[in-house]
């Protein structure tokens, strides 16, 4: 595995390259194929404060069209506990969501 990482002091960055893979899933869920990783921590050439930089990166992309949320319709009618001790008025109100 060719992990190259690069410092630029002036600007104050660091430039990670890892080589891309031909996709395949990944081993937790299969959702996402991976397409470039470093499998696991590797030890760069490039120093920091005079320690080496340890680099872990995954790259990746979805499988299938990512599935989206769909948000569950609250019920129409919600009922309320008790808002008046009026014995005309019904035991709870009921309000019409929108």
């Amino acid at each position: 595995m060719l992990v190259s990482a690069r410092i630029d002091r002036k600007r104050k960055t660091l430039t990670i390259q890892l080589p891309l893979e031909k996709a395949h899933p990944s081993k937790s869920s299969g959702k996402t194929l991976v397409v470039a990783s470093t499998h696991g921590c590797q030890t760069t050439e490039a120093r920091h404060s005079g320690r080496p930089i340890v680099i872990t990166a995954n790259a990746f992309i979805y499988a299938a069209k990512r599935p989206t949320r769909k948000k569950r319709r609250a019920e129409t009618e919600i009922k309320i506990g008790p808002v008046s001790s009026r014995p005309d008025e019904p035991e709870g109100k009921v309000l019409d969501r929108k």
